[in-house]
Parts: structure tokens; C-alpha cells; sequence
């Protein structure tokens, strides 16, 4: 198949919820500091990061946000970061 007749593919993303849902349950085996970290989602020490994905999972699937152009102008470029508050 050749890459210019390819169809598009439409994934359904995740959910931030949904996100720390899947690491519960995959379960990845994970040390920090030497120490086993039973549940990545729930761990304090790892819980800035998880938030972190999380929120760009919920940032992609607001409306308004979802479909990202290069701004023109820093006029826009304000814009764009002050759409989605």
C-alpha cells in the first residue's frame, strides 16, 4: 500500500481517567529509587507526571482544542493559549 492511498485512521483517545485506568491495569513494573512502585497511577512520587499525560488526554478531546494550526502572528498565539482555560 502506498502512503498516498492510505485511508485515514480514526483512533478514539483516551480519556485522562481512562489513562490512569489502563496503567492499573497493565500494571507496568516500575522502581523508583530501588523501591517497587505497586501502582504507577496512585503513587505519590509519580503522580505530577501521570496528572501531566493525563491532562493532554483531556486537553486533546476538548473541541475546541483538538485540531492544533500554527498561529500566524503572536496575536494568535496568545489566542490559542488562552482558548481552552
Amino acid at each position: 500500500m502506498d502512503v498516498q492511498t492510505a485511508a485515514p485512521t480514526r483512533v478514539a483517545l483516551m480519556s485522562g481517567d481512562e489513562y490512569r485506568e489502563s496503567l492499573r491495569r497493565l500494571k507496568p513494573v516500575v522502581y523508583v529509587d530501588g523501591q517497587l512502585i505497586e501502582s504507577v497511577a496512585d503513587a505519590t512520587s509519580l503522580r505530577p507526571g501521570v496528572n501531566a499525560l493525563a491532562f493532554t488526554y483531556d486537553f486533546a478531546l476538548r473541541p475546541k482544542c483538538s485540531v492544533w494550526r500554527w498561529p500566524r502572528s503572536r496575536a494568535a498565539i496568545a489566542w490559542s493559549t488562552a482558548c481552552c482555560r
